[in-house]
């Protein structure tokens, strides 16, 4: 059974839902009859209340139900963005807001993030007090029978063996039997009204953004160019996100900390956001621990506007962690172009930076 909560698709509670046609399966075709152009009563605190009224009163909605999916393992060998029985945490590293009207939006990067507890003994040496982490695959985690009767099957490191989830949630403590995996992040960024409701979610796009750019270095780490290396973690991990406006347009310039690059949409209207670019200074090219290897790791964004900046363009700055460089995009287009590049792909001017120990401290980093 499908259940669909047209909250989510911007309907309010006054409005009616009177028409309905499936236009395929995983589309739906809403039409929304507000037969008096109202809105939500307010209420005054002497008791009076005033009506307002909404300008459109028939609204038609086409709903896309398709299920989100994403890569589950990194030793499959190939490119498998499906969806699976599995609930992502959305656990934001970074957030950003803007307005529209009277209205403020959060944009959240849903990066993800284990939970784990070191102390040092009285030898001094490391030890785990904690660490919420075990793979699909591990003997530890025993699939409810009921929920997942292919179990066997999920368990297989070609689907979901590899798959890090958390042991704080969806085991039963009277089973013992795992009833619902929660894997670490969302591996998209999500926009949030005030009261912290999602009213968009990028779903599976920067899976697809990045499997499309780059087929042979899908979820590669930013200390490797290994195929797929990243699908059994939390895959390219939207790390920060800032927003600016440009000509007009309200944009949100999302940044990949292991593949690299920067993703742009378009969220001026926070109900329906679009992909503008994707734009990537890593060289797949050569090895990590060279300086032509280009920008690795996005670690911190600042947006500069056009009024604040000394070229009078906004430019954005991105900090990476990995190659130790600063990048410096002017942005004097809606697309972004680099420099002397002509293609189809970018349009943007940049400046880059290196540290003059750049070269150091590259080493794995699976957080």
């Amino acid at each position: 059974m499908l259940h669909v909560d047209l909250n989510l698709a911007g309907y309010n509670t006054v409005q009616k839902v009177e028409g309905l046609a499936v236009i395929d399966p995983w589309t739906l075709a809403v039409i929304n009859d507000n037969d008096f152009g109202v809105a939500a009563i307010t209420i005054n605190p002497d008791g009076t209340f005033v009506r307002n009224y909404v300008p459109e009163p028939v609204r038609l909605g086409i709903i896309d139900v398709r299920q989100n999916g994403f890569d589950a393992s990194n030793t499959d060998g190939k490119i498998n963005i499906r969806p699976w029985p599995v609930k992502g945490m959305f656990l934001p590293d970074a957030i950003a807001s803007y307005k529209v009207g009277r209205e403020t939006y959060l944009v959240t990067a849903n990066e993800g993030d284990a939970r784990e507890y070191i102390f040092k003994d009285a030898a001094g040496k490391d030890v785990v007090a904690f660490d919420e982490q075990v793979r699909v695959g591990s003997s530890s985690v025993v699939l409810d029978p009921i929920k997942f009767p292919n179990a066997a099957v999920l368990k297989n490191n070609a689907n979901l063996g590899r798959l890090r989830v958390t042991t704080t949630k969806g085991r039963n403590p009277t089973t013992g039997f795992y009833e619902e995996l929660y894997s670490f992040g969302a591996r998209s960024f999500s926009i949030r009204d005030i009261s912290g409701k999602v009213i968009f979610d990028s779903g599976d796009d920067l899976e697809w953004i990045t499997a499309l750019a780059y087929p042979t270095n899908f979820n590669s780490s930013h200390d490797n160019n290994i195929f797929d290396d990243r699908s059994d973690d939390k895959g390219p991990e939207p790390e920060g996100v800032v927003i600016g406006k440009v000509f007009g347009s309200t944009y949100a310039f999302i940044g990949l900390e292991r593949i690299g690059g920067v993703v742009v949409y378009d969220i001026s209207d926070p109900h329906a956001p679009f992909f503008v670019d994707y734009v990537n200074r890593r060289n797949f090219g050569t090895a990590v621990n060279t300086p032509e290897a280009g920008d690795l790791g996005p670690e911190g964004l600042l947006f500069i506007k056009a009024e604040d900046s000394p070229t009078c363009q906004p430019l954005l700055v991105i900090g990476n962690e990995i190659s130790g460089t600063t990048t410096v995009f002017e942005i004097n287009r809606v697309r972004i172009k680099k420099d002397g590049d002509h293609d189809h792909h970018h349009d943007r001017d940049d400046h880059h930076d290196r540290d003059e120990d750049d070269d150091k401290g590259r080493g794995s980093n699976r957080d």
